[in-house]
């Protein structure tokens, strides 16, 4: 289940969800029309951090961050940051 959604100055996305996301998954990021500024696309796994969303720093959560895939190496990759 995905608690909230945030867009980084790399332009990264931070997922905010109940269980840490699979790096051997790739994920289709839809946009919500007026209601999200994140780019709609496929995006890969680039880490993963226990953390806390910042409107309930009592319940932890996983913070995941998301990079666009790498479409033209064929298979999808995240790149190291």
């Amino acid at each position: 289940m995905v608690m909230q959604v945030g867009l980084d100055e790399q332009g990264h996305i931070n997922v905010a969800t109940a269980e840490a996301l699979s790096a051997a998954t790739s994920y289709w990021i839809e946009a919500i029309p007026g209601a999200s500024d994140v780019p709609e696309g496929l995006y890969v796994l680039e880490g993963t951090r226990l953390g806390h969303r910042p409107d309930d720093v009592a319940t932890p959560c996983w913070i995941n961050t998301l990079v666009p895939a790498d479409l033209t190496a064929g298979t999808p990759a995240a790149t190291s940051r």
